[in-house]
């Protein structure tokens, strides 16, 4: 059979109104910041007939379609039908987008797929199905970075045989914010004891997700060395004594591809003992496992003085 043009678009802006005959979870992994090709199989099954589920029910996860009846009481041995996915729910682009549905028609039939943005849904058509055929939608599912949660969504079949006959399939998104964490500090740095010397310490998120409750910590191993506040992060830096000295920073959020450097000025006391100082920088975040590493600070005796032994 073949579906005129009128009759899609009354299909496509029908009302969810109709009783649930069945419902099924189908859930998506999905993954903030990046876009991801999502599946969905359907399968063409009798109305009554016991199938491999003894139900006649497809296998759980897969959207259901039934033949349309004969007229004269003929079994059909074909589906035709209209599935739709409306996600009307969903947060608004560019946070989240579904699109570029394609079916595939693997074991018979034929069958097209449409975006339809101005009714928030997306539309599917099949026809001439064989029984048990199996067929499989993808879909390009995008979701913004900081994305963190979503609604379910609807998948709606009408089998163009009785108003109750239309099924209704919520779908779950299983939202899987992923980042790791990226650190950069300086391999070695050289200085006299009583002086001021600068230091750089840089987080990046290598993402794909955005990573929020970052935090930056570098720790001294004694109180000669006592790092100032950077001025440009007031408000989000201390400097903890309890244990060596730390100068603590955070929480940032940020963006994947993005970074946040604290740049400070430390002091070296005058009675700084010369040789190595280990220091210990880390990283935390939302999202992925910390990151830490040492650096030395190399204290050398002051222009004009014999090196202490």
């Amino acid at each position: 059979m073949s579906f005129n043009a009128s009759c899609r678009v009354l299909l496509a802006i029908a009302t969810l109104s109709c009783a649930w005959q069945a419902r099924a979870e189908l859930v998506w992994d999905v993954v903030p910041g990046t876009t991801q090709t999502t599946h969905v199989q359907v399968q063409c099954v009798p109305l009554d007939a016991d199938g491999p589920t003894g139900t006649g029910q497809a296998e759980p996860g897969v959207v259901v379609l039934h033949p349309r009846p004969s007229p004269n009481g003929v079994a059909n041995t074909e589906c035709d039908s209209f599935i739709s996915l409306q996600y009307e729910h969903l947060p608004p682009e560019p946070e989240v987008q579904i699109s570029h549905p394609v079916i595939h028609m693997q074991s018979g039939g034929t069958g097209s797929c449409q975006d339809m943005h101005l009714a928030f849904e997306m539309a599917c058509t099949v026809e001439h199905v064989p029984l048990w055929a199996t067929s499989v939608i993808d879909l390009d599912v995008k979701l913004g970075p900081w994305v963190r949660q979503l609604p379910e969504a609807t998948w709606r079949v009408l089998d163009f045989t009785v108003e109750s006959s239309d099924r209704y399939y919520q779908q779950a998104f299983h939202v899987m914010p992923q980042a790791t964490l990226g650190l950069s500090y300086p391999a070695e740095i050289g200085i006299y004891a009583d002086s001021d010397f600068p230091l750089s310490v840089t987080v990046y998120n290598n993402g794909p997700s955005g990573n929020d409750n970052v935090e930056l910590a570098v720790t001294f191993p004694t109180m000669d060395f006592m790092p100032s506040i950077p001025q440009s992060l007031a408000g989000l830096c201390t400097v903890d004594i309890t244990q060596g000295v730390t100068l603590q920073c955070g929480p940032f959020r940020i963006d994947p591809g993005q970074s946040k450097t604290i740049e400070t000025q430390v002091h070296a006391a005058s009675n700084t003992p010369l040789g190595l100082h280990d220091v210990h920088v880390t990283a935390s975040a939302e999202l992925g496992p910390a990151k830490q590493g040492d650096f030395p600070i190399h204290v050398h005796q002051p222009y004009g003085t014999a090196e202490r032994r």
